[in-house]
């Protein structure tokens, strides 16, 4: 759901400021403490000879290793709160000082950033004189719905920036392993493991897609969606097939509606069965089966990236994912699975925001625009294009995502505490074009 008036408002950038100035002051405690060990252990070096004092010297030279790690990450989270949440609070006072502007001109902001005369107010008076001045008014009214709705996309755009560059910037953390688990045993079949071999990553022939585990819907789903399609080497019904074209040929005809039988699926219903994306070839099925493998996880407004689901969602200013308590859970919002999808597929990161994503696609060669208009015809897409809405976002392709199944049907995730789901294909959005983007 888009950015509001009031989430803007609501945001409390002195916490973040606060925050960042505490970490300051504990990145510099730990450095000290840092020093103070490092001192300890080279006594300790200088003392101390044999097997004995080798392990323990060695232990402790790895406890200091990886303090200092814990220690650069935070000096890095502080500097990312410290910059990030400037920015963010420039742009805040920038659209709430343009709100009032324009109040005092005579204009009305409604929530998502739409300009209109305020009844009562002199503008409408002037706008009454003549048609002239009636259609200038109706023109200025336009031009300050764009910019308004365009610095509300640009401060989504900049939150969902700065909580990527805050997964970067722990990224290099160790994170705790599931007992009994060796996700890179050879021969293992454990496809929660994030490879099957150590010299295999996204991208590569052999690459097993990983599911990334977060929280389970807790809302409905809506009339038809599915969220319970079974994962399916070939599919239901054709003739068993080895890795390779023919198989990627039969998964295509399924998903485009061929039934084995050679009766016709209705468009717009989606299919029983979906491929497992290490049992096909073609980059488009990879990522089909990439986003259908995390079927039934929640909606996370802001959450997911490039690995997987992540911990927790943002706050919108007590709007829906507010309401719905997207802060307490670990999920995905329509972007993250796109972006998840698409790196677990072809190992290429297109980001988070969906107007930045197809930016990004495109820019950097990996992706082709094939169709642009207000009313999508899907007769030319194929399983695994990136369907991006403007809506009324004033972004290209910044108001949503999803992923393009087949058969008039997409696999996504947009409604706070719902699954990811396969459903109808969404063919018009108001306020802006749809584009279509097929991975390269």
């Amino acid at each position: 759901m888009p950015l509001t008036i009031g989430d803007v408002e609501g945001s409390n950038f002195d916490a973040l400021t606060r925050t960042a100035e505490q970490l300051g002051t504990d990145a510099g405690t730990m450095q000290q403490h840092q020093n103070t060990g490092r001192q300890a252990v080279s006594q300790l070096d200088a003392g101390w000879e044999g097997q004995a004092s080798r392990a323990a010297i060695g232990n402790a030279g790895r406890t200091l290793a990886q303090q200092q790690q814990l220690t650069d990450a935070v000096g890095r989270v502080q500097s990312v709160l410290s910059e990030g949440g400037a920015q963010l609070s420039a742009a805040r006072n920038g659209i709430l000082q343009g709100v009032e502007q324009l109040g005092q001109q005579g204009w009305q902001v409604a929530p998502e950033g739409t300009v209109s005369v305020r009844p009562g107010s002199r503008l409408e008076q002037l706008s009454q004189i003549s048609p002239v001045t009636a259609i200038e008014v109706q023109r200025l009214a336009a031009a300050n719905s764009v910019e308004m709705k365009k610095q509300l996309a640009n401060f989504e755009s900049q939150d969902h920036q700065l909580a990527q560059r805050l997964r970067e910037a722990i990224k290099d953390l160790p994170t705790d392993k599931f007992e009994g688990e060796d996700p890179n045993a050879p021969g293992g079949n454990n496809t929660d493991s994030p490879v099957p071999g150590p010299d295999q990553k996204p991208g590569d022939p052999g690459y097993r897609v990983p599911h990334a585990p977060g929280d389970p819907a807790d809302y409905p789903s809506e009339p038809g969606w599915k969220s319970d399609a079974q994962p399916a080497i070939n599919p239901p019904g054709y003739p068993p097939m080895p890795p390779g074209p023919q198989r990627d040929q039969n998964w295509k005809d399924y998903l485009s509606g061929k039934n084995a039988d050679g009766t016709q699926r209705p468009y717009g219903q989606p299919p029983a069965a979906y491929p497992l994306p290490e049992a096909v070839q073609d980059k488009g099925l990879k990522i089909v089966g990439a986003a259908q493998n995390q079927q039934g996880t929640r909606y996370v407004w802001g959450g997911g990236s490039k690995d997987g689901t992540t911990q927790s969602g943002l706050h919108d200013g007590g709007g829906l994912a507010d309401q719905r308590h997207d802060y307490e859970h670990r999920g995905f919002d329509c972007s993250g699975l796109t972006e998840y999808s698409i790196y677990q597929a072809t190992g290429y990161d297109p980001d988070h925001f969906s107007g930045t994503q197809y930016q990004n696609m495109l820019a950097s060669g990996n992706g082709t625009e094939v169709f642009t208009g207000t009313n999508l015809d899907t007769s030319n897409l194929q399983p695994g294009d990136i369907i991006y809405y403007d809506g009324s976002s004033g972004i290209p392709g910044g108001q949503h995502v999803a992923i393009y199944l087949g058969s008039g049907v997409t696999v996504e995730t947009n409604t706070s505490g719902t699954p990811v789901h396969s459903q109808p294909v969404t063919t018009s959005m108001s306020g802006g074009n749809i584009r279509v983007v097929r991975p390269q």
